[in-house]
């Protein structure tokens, strides 16, 4: 797994915002890749850096955030993010793992490996049905 890194932002005027979560590099580029068309993003190495870009930031729109990580795992960031905003959305990425995640907040899932397809399309239904 990538090293943790420093959160990276790319923001738009008008677009929505979504904070991505993952400490694997190659996840996070190939997630901005394909977000950065239609949104603005925010990206994060670790659930500590996610927590603090979080609280930093006024309006993000949506969390994809990878559930296994060090340090601080998702599960983690999530229960910190529902602190500062009780409605916060998210879509979780986890691997091959089958249960399927029913904690209060999440709205997607997105289980590795994905294609870009399926990342646009789990993003466009969860910001269109809870805008």
């Amino acid at each position: 797994m990538a090293c943790p890194e420093q959160v990276e932002e790319t923001m738009t005027e008008d677009m929505r915002t979504i904070l991505i979560v993952d400490d694997d590099r190659v996840i996070l580029d190939f997630l901005e890749d394909v977000l950065q068309r239609s949104y603005s993003e925010i990206r994060a190495g670790s659930g500590k850096e996610a927590v603090d870009a979080f609280r930093a930031h006024d309006q993000i729109d949506l969390i994809l955030l990878d559930l296994a990580m060090p340090e601080m795992s998702g599960y983690e960031a999530l229960a910190e993010f529902q602190i500062v905003e009780p409605d916060v959305k998210v879509i979780v990425i986890r691997g091959m793992d089958p249960e399927h995640e029913q904690l209060p907040g999440i709205l997607g899932v997105l289980s590795k490996p994905f294609q870009a397809d399926q990342i646009s399309t789990v993003v466009d239904d969860v910001l269109s049905a809870y805008p």
